[in-house]
């Protein structure tokens, strides 16, 4: 796994080379591929995979376009023979080099993605899915086209089965990943291996594929730019004769420029001002210096009267305590319902069901499922419970603007009484 941001403009040339490079010598022999010849294309497998993941993505669209809206597609018949034929025709895969390039191309991209950053290649993935629900049979057909860390996808799909989910949204299939990823993370594949593979046939090196840190913007400073503000006023300016416009002469054309100096115009007499301005007139309205504000205040208003603090206060505290001191008291005549809520847990993760995870995190979180996965890694070292709820509110709740009263926190809290 890389640790920095990968270089993606290395990445998509590199993985150009290396289409380019496998395909001339494969097309060197024969014009097109088959379907049992790409699985065998190369000795890297996840790029075989990711080529075969590629050609059916794109198959399924061009199918998406047979419906028509004078015909009933979803009919049994008509379902079962589409069905039929696109059996038949997956096993008369027949590509040539233009066309099969670019899958080469894309698929190298996807595995090394898949291997140094198998976390955002997986989020990416998902966040191309629609906005509304997908079938879980429909995730789980992916997992034939993945050998590298495959076992991120499919230990997800298996949480979501055994809660018995059918269908599952985006931000919920992210919510159960990102416990799997914290979980799983020392199982990553290492890099060092696919990188020596991709080298037989492209020369490559694991820090070619690192992005250089991003350079700090220098500022200039602002007696820089006055001194070239200065220096450019300071040239000499050149001086450009006015251009002066030809006179039309309605009988012979254009008069001719005068070549003399031109005629001197008489001198106007300066006409004396008819009344002159004093030298320090007085202004016409004059302001008072202190000028009487329009409504003054009252010297002595009349004090507000505030309830008492001290009293509001100590209620609710008063109140707060009480509601604590219930919980940790409990109730002696449980119902049978409520005495499954207060079994013992032993491991809070496995405790929790897709529904609460996801309640968690949005109103508690504020969706940073990662801050959620390290409250319950917090969690497991508490030794007590009033430990375990000082150390959510120190760190989290402070942090969140937890309310105590909200069903998310008393849910969340309940479930960690019952662990202890």
């Amino acid at each position: 796994m890389l640790d920095k941001e990968l270089n993606t403009s290395f990445l998509q040339s590199y993985s150009q080379n290396f289409a380019r490079q496998t395909t001339d010598s494969f097309f060197s022999r024969q014009d097109h591929i088959t379907g049992k010849e790409i699985t065998s294309f190369c000795d890297i497998m996840q790029v075989n995979l990711l080529v075969l993941d590629g050609l059916f993505a794109n198959w399924q669209q061009e199918t998406s376009r047979l419906r028509s809206p004078y015909f009933d597609f979803g009919a049994a018949e008509v379902t079962e023979a589409l069905e039929q034929f696109m059996n038949t025709l997956s096993r008369y895969i027949k590509v040539d080099r233009e066309h099969f390039a670019p899958l080469v191309a894309s698929a190298a991209a996807q595995t090394l993605r898949l291997t140094l950053k198998p976390y955002d290649y997986f989020r990416d993935t998902f966040r191309q899915m629609t906005l509304q629900p997908v079938a879980l049979e429909t995730i789980k057909s992916r997992l034939k086209f993945f050998q590298i860390n495959k076992f991120l996808l499919q230990e997800t799909v298996q949480r979501l089965e055994s809660e018995g989910i059918e269908e599952v949204s985006a931000d919920s299939l992210m919510i159960v990943f990102d416990g799997v990823y914290a979980s799983r993370q020392g199982d990553l594949e290492k890099a060092d291996t696919l990188v020596e593979a991709f080298s037989r046939y492209v020369p490559l090196q694991l820090p070619d594929l690192e992005a250089a840190p991003a350079k700090p913007q220098t500022r200039q400073s602002f007696w820089v730019d006055i001194e070239q503000f200065a220096s450019a006023a300071n040239q000499p300016q050149q001086i450009v004769a006015p251009v002066t416009t030809p006179v039309l002469n309605t009988q012979s054309g254009i008069t001719p420029l005068p070549t003399g100096p031109p005629p001197a115009q008489p001198e106007l007499p300066t006409p004396e001002p008819a009344h002159p301005m004093p030298v320090n007139p007085e202004p016409l309205n004059p302001e008072p210096l202190n000028p009487e504000p329009v409504n003054p205040a009252p010297v002595n208003p009349e004090p507000v009267k505030v309830p008492p603090v001290n009293v509001i206060l100590n209620e609710n505290f008063r109140k707060e305590k009480e509601t604590l001191n219930d919980r940790f008291r409990g109730n002696t005549a449980d119902t049978l319902a409520e005495k499954h809520r207060k079994q013992r847990v032993d491991n809070l993760r496995s405790a929790i069901s897709l529904n609460q995870r996801f309640l968690f995190v949005k109103g508690l979180f504020r969706g940073d499922s990662a801050a959620f996965h390290q409250a319950l890694n917090d969690l497991e070292q508490c030794p007590d419970f009033p430990s375990a709820v000082q150390m959510l509110q120190s760190r989290y709740g402070t942090t969140y603007g937890w309310s105590r009263e909200s069903e998310e926190y008393q849910d969340f809290v309940d479930l960690i009484e019952r662990k202890f």
